[in-house]
């Protein structure tokens, strides 16, 4: 218990909102086995503690890889920011540490089961045309402006290179936040359980897919179960599409313009899906106009009209109450709408702020009656534009109800001023508050 209490770590990857990976981090674990001969018996005798290794840390990297024969996780910094306390110790700048850590990558790829890449090199052409043939997962983080000297070289590679010389059978889930993507020829990317492009990408900078590459690649992988990516603009020459997403559940869709809906959503067909997010960059974009352009896919309608959790951005008021009546969770976004009213929405019994900002936006539609059945509101960890705020919105919401609950992130941000003056609201208005989740839990 008290190994797994100092070595746990989270990784969470800038640019790409809401994805973490759980880690327990090597260089601790060797800390504690150094506190006394049976801890260091225990900590040696366990080899899920040295599965992750940081090799631009090379020392470290080789110990772990003689306690642990395979099944390694690879978390390899290759620009110039670090991401763990095992790294930040060497000195990642030196260019003879990072190609010794590419190097020795390379020479036990076959051990590899899960490979973190951030950033660029000049060595990045090792992992491009490197057969992995146990690797289960990749991620591959390269979130820079595609038009930097550094960087165009990199993107000139990935683009012109088969991802892993095409051998990786075993490769299930990939996140790739870069601008290119790799060449389909010889495609390594085949048979995915989950792939997850960038959500931001396409919309500051033009990037990959293209509609030709994005089909090809949803062609290849009919046991798709989790996609992320930007709609790319439809290329008529290319004929209609047909695709049958029957293993699909779980979708983020980000579209930048409206014209982009109908022909993404007739060229496929996602008869099972369970979970989907639909994200639109374009102010003329309403609820009705989703539903319109979803057009035949009337599985996909009946699982927006039965959703019981829905986040929401900018939105017209009557028709997200209309069109999505069984809602009990409601996820306010990082700017809340710009309601002006918004019906009474009698089945939310949980108003969910945490990824809230400007709440001065919740002051316009949130009254008495907006929730007639609100129960339980859970707050930031943060209160990134006043508290004072919040505390009014939040006095609106429990006026006239009997009791209803706050819960509080446990690891939040909350000064002791503001602990002491949101404990005096929740004292004088009678409402029960309490802390809840863990110091790294964001779910």
């Amino acid at each position: 218990m008290l190994f797994e209490y100092f070595i746990f770590t989270v990784l969470t990857l800038d640019g790409y909102e809401g994805s973490s990976f759980r880690f327990n981090d090597s260089l601790q674990s060797l800390v504690l086995s150094h506190v006394s001969s049976r801890w260091r018996s225990i900590a040696k005798s366990n080899t899920s503690l040295w599965k992750v290794i940081h090799p631009i840390n090379i020392d470290l990297a080789k110990f772990c890889f003689e306690l642990v024969p395979t099944g390694i996780s690879v978390v390899l910094p290759l620009g110039n920011n670090t991401v763990c306390r095992c790294c930040s110790k060497a000195n990642t700048a030196r260019p003879e540490i990072i190609e010794a850590s590419c190097r020795f990558i390379h020479e036990n790829a076959h051990r590899i089961s899960t490979m973190f890449m951030i950033g660029s090199h000049p060595f990045l052409n090792i992992f491009l045309t490197t057969p992995f043939p146990i690797l289960k997962t990749h991620v591959f983080l390269l979130a820079e402006d595609p038009g930097a000297i550094t960087v165009a070289p990199v993107l000139e590679k990935v683009r012109t290179s088969g991802l892993f010389g095409g051998l990786a059978p075993n490769l299930r889930s990939v996140t790739w936040i870069c601008t290119r993507i790799p060449s389909l020829s010889g495609n390594a990317w085949r048979n995915l359980r989950s792939l997850l492009f960038s959500t931001t990408l396409g919309i500051q900078h033009p990037a990959e897919p293209s509609w030709r590459q994005l089909m090809l690649i949803l062609s290849i992988n009919s046991n798709l179960e989790d996609l992320a990516v930007v709609i790319p603009p439809f290329e008529e020459h290319l004929g209609p599409n047909c695709l049958s997403l029957s293993s699909l559940r779980k979708a983020i869709f980000v579209v930048p313009e409206t014209k982009r809906f109908d022909p993404f959503f007739q060229a496929i067909s996602i008869p099972n899906m369970k979970d989907i997010v639909i994200v639109s960059f374009d102010s003329s974009t309403s609820t009705t106009r989703m539903f319109s352009a979803l057009g035949a896919q009337t599985k996909l309608i009946s699982t927006f009209s039965g959703a019981t959790v829905c986040g929401i951005g900018h939105e017209e008021a009557s028709d997200i109450v209309k069109m999505l009546p069984a809602v009990k969770a409601l996820l306010v976004l990082r700017y809340p709408p710009r309601f002006t009213y918004l019906p009474p929405w009698l089945s939310v019994t949980v108003l969910d702020l945490r990824k809230a900002e400007h709440y001065e936006g919740l002051l316009k539609w949130v009254n008495e009656n907006t929730f007639p059945s609100f129960k339980t509101t859970l707050i930031p960890k943060k209160f990134s534009n006043g508290l004072e705020t919040l505390l009014v919105v939040l006095e609106r919401l429990v006026s006239h109800l009997r009791k209803p609950e706050v819960v509080v992130s446990l690891g939040h941000g909350l000064t002791a001023s503001e602990h002491d003056t949101f404990a005096s609201f929740c004292t004088k208005n009678e409402v029960p508050w309490r802390y809840a989740g863990s110091k790294d839990d964001d779910e």
